[in-house]
């Protein structure tokens, strides 16, 4: 099995939206790198996925991967994917403070 790790040509990584939704002061509970277990073993094919409590954020080779996958996430911006962890999060202050650092 190839569990190789595409890379992303994205400017940011995945712990740089983490920083935004911490520095929009948005929950992000116990985060913890999961690109290992998840993007290699699980055959996702990502390049990066930060889960927290509240939030995932993957990070995909290319935006069009991201696009693919989305409709299994709950939105995208550029070549990341994020994903609610929680009903209650306040999807519209996550989804701003990615699309504001994806679009900066």
């Amino acid at each position: 099995m190839n569990t190789a790790v595409t890379e992303s040509p994205s400017k940011y990584t995945a712990d740089d939206v983490l920083s935004a939704f911490k520095d929009a002061n948005l929950s992000v509970i116990d985060p913890r790198d999961n690109t290992s277990k998840q993007c290699k073993s699980d055959g996702l094919n990502c390049t990066q996925l930060i889960t927290t409590e509240d939030v995932s954020i993957y990070l995909w080779p290319s935006e069009e991967l991201a696009g693919k996958n989305a409709s299994s996430f709950s939105h995208q911006s550029g070549a990341f994917t994020i994903r609610f962890n929680k009903p209650q999060s306040p999807e519209d202050e996550y989804i701003k403070a990615i699309d504001a650092l994806i679009n900066s």
